[in-house]
């Protein structure tokens, strides 16, 4: 009976060291089912700060393997979408979380800048008032009516 004692430890001893410290963590990232390539995944240690990013690949899924146990925020974009944050995620060892992000598409901000090719002088401030209101309001249809304007690059 004694000699199993010692036989018994070795086996746990072995158990013990052969335990992966690190966990993994997967996912996919899709926009209404559709595959999303190249999608920007950032993992952050919130203890550490330690960052690991990485991207999805052609069938929407990406894998993080050996991360430190502990406490997580990931954030997940790409041109065009929304961005998308889990907060305070808790990795233990050996464990393999997942995670899905469904992503929406993100609001498109355009800017037009109109240059003069010679400076407008105007001395009365009515004037300019009455004229930027005309303006404004000849901008407003004509842009409800042209559609959207191209800039010609001559």
């Amino acid at each position: 009976m004694s000699s199993r004692i010692p036989l018994a430890a070795a086996l746990l001893l072995v158990r013990l060291c052969a335990q992966d410290p690190t966990a993994t963590l997967v996912g996919t990232v899709d926009a209404t089912g559709a595959v999303v390539t190249g999608a920007k995944v950032e993992i952050r240690n919130t203890e550490t700060n330690a960052i690991k990013k990485i991207d999805s690949d052609d069938k929407s899924e990406f894998t993080a393997p050996n991360l430190t146990p502990g406490i997580y925020d990931v954030t997940v974009s790409k041109n065009g979408f929304r961005t998308l944050h889990e907060a305070n995620l808790e990795l233990q060892v050996e464990q393999q979380a997942r995670l899905e992000f469904h992503l929406e598409l993100g609001s498109m901000v355009q800017t037009v800048e109109v240059q003069s090719a010679e400076p407008i002088t105007v001395n009365s401030p009515a004037l300019v008032e009455a004229s930027a209101g005309r303006l404004s309001n000849t901008l407003s249809v004509c842009a409800k009516k042209m559609g959207p304007v191209h800039a010609d690059p001559s």
